[in-house]
C-alpha cells in the first residue's frame, strides 16, 4: 500500500494531487488499518517504509491526516524497539539485529529521522541514534562494512561482511546516514567515507546490475551521496564508474538474479533506465531508493509535455 501511495504522488503535479485524494484517502486509511497488527518494522516491506511514504505524500499534498498516519506507524517502532545499552535493533521476522536499508537498522533510522523533522518529537531522535550505535558494534574496520545477520547466511557459514550493496552493506548505510546527517543534525562523516571507499572499490565485483542488490543501485547511492557530500565522490570517477556499468550491461556482462528477462523494478530491468536518467539529471527525478519527496517542476513540466504532444 505504500508503493502504490509513493507511485501516486511521484506522477501527480501539485495541481492535480486533488485528483488522486480518493484514492490516497483509501489508501492511507488502510495503512492506518493495518498500523497495529503490523509485525514488520523494515523499510522495504514494513513500518519504516510506509513512514517515508506518508512523508513524501504529506509533504505534496499537506495531508495531515497522512502525517498522523505517518507517527502512528512511528509509535509502533518506538513500542516495538529492542532496546538495550544505548542501542536499538528490530526484529524481522525470525531476524533479530538486523543491519543495513532494505531489512536492518539503518532503514529504520532513516524513517525515524524523517519522523523526527517532520514532527519535532525527540524520542524519534533519539531512537535513530541508538540505531546506529547498534549498527556500529555490527562494523568491521579491517573491512570497512558492517555484519549483514541474515540466518540463511549464517546457516550456510557465509562471509557475513561480504555484502556490499542497497539492501544490505555500507551502499545502502552510506545512503541513508548521507540524509540523515542533515535530518539529525549528527555528523556521520566518517562512516559515510568508509561506505563510499568500499563501494567504489567493490562495484565491479557485482555480477548483478540491479538496484537492489547489484551495480545500478550501488552506483545510485553513490550518486546521491555526492549530492550531498561532493567531496567524498569525485565526479570524473563517478561519471567513468557509470560508463563502465552501462558498457558491461550493454554486452550482458552483468544480469539479475531472476534473469535476463526479470521486469521487476528492485531486482530486474526496469531499474536500470531509471538508474541512468537519474544520472542525467539527479536534481530532477526522486531518489526512489529513499522513496524522497518527488521534484514538483520535473512533475508538471512532465505532464504539460506529454499534453503539449498531444497524448492526453
Amino acid at each position: 500500500m505504500g508503493s502504490i501511495l509513493y507511485a501516486l504522488t511521484c506522477t501527480a503535479s501539485d495541481e492535480n494531487i486533488t485528483r488522486i485524494r480518493p484514492c490516497t484517502e483509501l489508501l492511507v486509511g488502510l495503512i492506518d488499518n493495518a498500523v497495529h497488527k503490523e509485525t514488520n518494522p523494515d523499510f522495504l516491506g514494513g513500518l519504516a517504509g510506509a513512514v517515508a511514504a506518508l512523508i513524501a505524500y504529506t509533504a505534496s499534498s499537506n495531508d495531515l491526516k497522512a502525517l498522523a498516519v505517518a507517527d502512528k506507524c512511528g509509535d509502533r517502532l518506538v513500542k516495538t524497539a529492542l532496546r538495550s545499552m544505548g542501542q536499538a535493533s528490530w526484529a524481522v521476522g525470525d531476524s533479530l539485529a538486523l543491519t543495513g536499508m532494505a531489512h536492518g537498522a539503518s532503514g529504520i533510522a532513516y524513517a525515524l529521522s524523517l519522523l523526527y523533522k517532520a514532527t519535532n518529537s525527540d524520542c524519534y531522535r533519539s531512537l535513530a541514534l541508538e540505531a546506529v550505535a547498534f549498527e556500529r558494534t555490527q562494523y568491521s574496520s579491517a573491512v570497512g562494512n558492517w555484519a549483514d545477520n541474515r540466518p540463511w547466511l549464517i546457516e550456510k557459514g557465509a562471509d557475513r561482511w561480504a555484502t556490499v550493496a542497497w539492501c544490505a552493506g555500507a551502499p545502502g548505510i552510506g545512503l541513508a546516514r548521507s540524509r540523515m546527517q542533515a535530518l539529525l543534525g549528527a555528523d556521520f562523516t566518517s562512516e559515510i567515507r568508509a561506505c563510499v571507499a568500499l563501494t567504489m572499490k567493490s562495484i565491479f565485483t557485482l555480477s548483478d546490475a540491479s538496484l537492489c542488490h547489484g551495480r545500478f543501485g550501488n552506483l545510485d547511492a553513490l550518486l546521491s551521496i555526492s549530492e550531498s557530500h561532493p567531496d567524498l565522490v569525485e565526479s570524473e570517477s563517478l561519471k567513468a564508474l557509470y560508463a563502465k556499468a552501462l558498457a558491461d550491461f550493454q554486452l550482458s556482462l552483468i544480469s539479475f538474479a531472476g534473469g535476463v528477462d526479470c521486469m521487476s523494478f528492485m531486482q530486474g530491468l526496469l531499474g536500470v533506465p531509471w538508474a541512468l536518467l537519474r544520472f542525467s539529471k539527479p536534481t530532477s527525478l526522486p531518489n526512489v531508493l529513499l522513496l524522497e519527496r518527488p521534484n514538483t517542476k520535473h512533475r508538471v513540466s512532465t505532464e504539460q509535455n506529454v499534453k503539449a504532444k498531444g497524448h492526453v
